[in-house]
Parts: structure tokens; C-alpha cells; sequence
């Protein structure tokens, strides 16, 4: 089951982008890759999400009819009784949602989402948002808008998340179906959607190759990678290469400041726009000797990691970009053996055929 929720977006710089839902305030991460950050709150919602109750599991809705607005502000509101007072000054953004049976607006300030209130008609907005933001805020005891004022202009986005839903009904014994019997060992083949499907699921959850390498179909989501020039023959022939072929082993060599890794950013950026068009995803995932170590203190640590990554690797079909293979020939290297991370790795390189290197 496809799940849609309303997501904020707001770009603090090139470098800064914050997301969040609206209506949750706990589903909110930050960060330099917006389309990095997709996954990890795509991955914290289908969490949450497939541990819920049916009846939690309602919160999780799209509304209809739903809008951002910015809203300016300049009043003050005060308490006589108590002497206080709360300056209202600044731009606030406010997120609008109407299903279709309501006879009214429910607005929910996208920095205090406890301000939540409901609203007959839009025309009256920015009186009703100030007398709701000023007794919230002489209720809090604060005196200004500070944590509320929108400093960038936010956006609304989609947010998409595969979840599998839980039933009302109770659960019935499966009737036993007589079927003829299999060889042993041998499985029902997937089919491409299935497999997709699968694969999608799996990658929000690869822990180790999203805290070994860096994902640079997210820079190609973002288009931050650098653009390769006058090599437009070897590109083509590099995503046609892997497009037709699972379990491929490919190594550029060249010297220093050739363009390999501008090439790579560019096959890269090429094969997302490949795979988006028929609605599949590809990811390519660096990793080079020194990160690969990275916090390994003990005796067959790297060792571990390294089958894992590869497991998950062959589990998702997504493809290894080796930058520095001197680097990996060194990594893992101790005083009383000689076996580093290229040469645990080097069965894999022509290993299972969902397996893709580069």
C-alpha cells in the first residue's frame, strides 16, 4: 500500500534543508541532502506506522483539500489580569487541510503545531490566527514569536511511503491448499513488480551501507553532482552497459584530474533519470578504504561489515562505486595478517548475479 502525508519543506541554504509533517511533529530531520533526508522519514513513518493500531493508523491521511500560506502578523495581545503581555510580529506559516463533509478549515501552524485550531471560513485567517498565537502565548508565559516566525519560505511536498496497513478483522486460519511439490530448494519466481517492490522496502533499511558509503543517487536527486563533459560516448556506453547486464564488474583507470570521478557522477546522474522513467530506482553507493574502517577497533569487525554490506547489496541490486582501490588494498591491514578489504571483497566482485559493481 502506497501512503501519502502532506510534508513540509524548507531550505535553509544550498547545504541546510529542514523536513517535517505538519500534524507530527515528531517525523522531523534536517540535513544537507533533501532527497537522503525523504528516505529517513519515509523509513521513520513506515516504522511507526506498521506498529500502530488501526485506529492510529487513521492519522495517516492525505486531506483532500489541503494548502501552505503565510501569514504576516503585527499585533500585540495582552492580559490585564496578569499583567502580561506577547508581541506578535513576524511571518507565520500555517497549514490548511478540509475533507469534504467539514463545514470548516482546521489551520495548523507548521513551527507550533499545538496552536492547532479550526477556522468556518479563510476570509477571517490572520484575526483568528493572532487571538489563537497570543493565548498560546500568554499561556506559555512567552513574550514573542520568535520560535514560530517562518524565515525562509517553506513549501508543500508529497511525501510517498510503502507501508503494509493492519486489519480490524480478525485473523483466520489459512485454509491448507493442496499444491504439487516443489523441488527442494527451488522458490516461486518474482515478478518485476514484486521484486521492485521488495528492493524499495529493503533500502530504507540497509542500515550498513547507509553508515559505510554515501549515496550518490541522492546528490543526483539534488543535482549536486558535477557535470562530465566531452566523454558523452563513454557515458552512454557505461549506463547501457549496466542497464543490460546484473553482476558487472567495471574499472576506469587513468591519472590523476583524467575525469573518473566526474564520469562516475555523471553515469550516475544518467542512470537515475533511466530507472525514474520506468519507475524503478537504482541507487549508487561510494565507499572508499578509510571510511570503510572507519570506528573498527576489534578483530573481525571489518570482516562482519564487509558481509553485510555485500548482503545488502545483492539484496537490493544497486551498484558500488570502489573510489581509491589503493586505499581498499590497505584498509584491514594488522600486524599479524595480511588480509585487507579488497581482497575479502574480491569474491564478490564476480559474485551473485544481483550484484552490480562499478
Amino acid at each position: 500500500m502506497e501512503l501519502k502525508l502532506p510534508l513540509i519543506v524548507d531550505r535553509h541554504s544550498a547545504r541546510h534543508v529542514e523536513m517535517w509533517l505538519p500534524a507530527m511533529p515528531e517525523f522531523r530531520t534536517s540535513g544537507g541532502s533533501a532527497a537522503e533526508l525523504r528516505d529517513d522519514l519515509a523509513l521513520m513513518v513506515m516504522d511507526t506506522y506498521e506498529h500502530s493500531s488501526a485506529l492510529e493508523q487513521a492519522a495517516f491521511a492525505l486531506p483532500p483539500h489541503m494548502s501552505l500560506r503565510q501569514v504576516r502578523l503585527d499585533s500585540v495581545a495582552r492580559d490585564p489580569k496578569r499583567g502580561r503581555k506577547a508581541e506578535l510580529k513576524g511571518m507565520v506559516s500555517v497549514f490548511i487541510e478540509k475533507w469534504p463533509k467539514d463545514d470548516f478549515f482546521v489551520v495548523t501552524p507548521i513551527r507550533l503545531p499545538e496552536a492547532r485550531f479550526a477556522l468556518a471560513s479563510l476570509d477571517s485567517l490572520p484575526d483568528t490566527l493572532a487571538r489563537r498565537l497570543g493565548k498560546h502565548l500568554l499561556a506559555t508565559r512567552a513574550e514573542s514569536l520568535e520560535s514560530c516566525v517562518s524565515r525562509h519560505r517553506e513549501r508543500l511536498d508529497i511525501l510517498e511511503v510503502d507501508v503494509y496497513p493492519s486489519s480490524v478483522l480478525p485473523r483466520l486460519a489459512k485454509r491448507t491448499q493442496h499444491k504439487p511439490r516443489a523441488a527442494p530448494g527451488t522458490r516461486e519466481p518474482e515478478t518485476p513488480l514484486q521484486k521492485e517492490e521488495r528492493r524499495r522496502r529493503r533500502r530504507l533499511t540497509a542500515d550498513t551501507l547507509r553508515t559505510v558509503c554515501r549515496n550518490l543517487s541522492h546528490a543526483a536527486q539534488d543535482d549536486t553532482l558535477e557535470r562530465c563533459l566531452g566523454r558523452e560516448a563513454l557515458v552512454r556506453q557505461l549506463v547501457s552497459t549496466f542497464e543490460a547486464r546484473e553482476g558487472l564488474a567495471v574499472c576506469l583507470v587513468g591519472p590523476s584530474g583524467a575525469g573518473k570521478t566526474a564520469l562516475v557522477h555523471e553515469f550516475t546522474r544518467r542512470l537515475h533519470v533511466a530507472y525514474s522513467k520506468a519507475n524503478q530506482r537504482r541507487d549508487v553507493w561510494r565507499v572508499d578504504g578509510n571510511r570503510f574502517i572507519a570506528g573498527m577497533s576489534y578483530v573481525g569487525q571489518w570482516e562482519a561489515r564487509a558481509q553485510e554490506m555485500l548482503r545488502e547489496l545483492s539484496e537490493l541490486g544497486d551498484v558500488l562505486y570502489l573510489d581509491d582501490l589503493a586505499s581498499m588494498a590497505f584498509a584491514g591491514q594488522t600486524r599479524q595478517g595480511k588480509t585487507h578489504v579488497a581482497q575479502y571483497m574480491e569474491p564478490a566482485l564476480s559474485g551473485p548475479p544481483a550484484l552490480r559493481m562499478g
